[in-house]
């Protein structure tokens, strides 16, 4: 089995929307704000199929970031890569 390594570039703004639908200390971009509910009712559904296809329609950047939350510790993954990008100069 061969791994690939795939660079994904991801903005400040697609953690802030994130961060901002999960615990509401940012207020999401409309567009995101509706992809996430879509994404949280297909899993409250148990409708992957329908969440797969959603994520494979938007940025591989909001994806990652959606994903990563699912994962235990992921809030504090995601806050630590907004604080990086914040201090490299990512204010989208």
């Amino acid at each position: 089995m061969t791994i690939q390594q795939v660079t994904v570039e991801i903005t400040a703004a697609d953690v802030r929307d994130v961060l901002g639908f999960e615990t509401g200390v940012y207020i999401p971009r409309p567009q995101s704000d509706r992809i996430l509910r879509g994404l949280l009712a297909s899993w409250q559904a148990e409708d992957e199929a329908h969440a797969n296809r959603i994520l494979a329609a938007i940025s591989p950047g909001l994806a990652h970031c959606i994903l990563e939350m699912r994962k235990p510790g992921g809030l504090s993954y995601l806050r630590g890569l907004l604080e990086r990008l914040e201090d490299d100069g990512d204010d989208d």
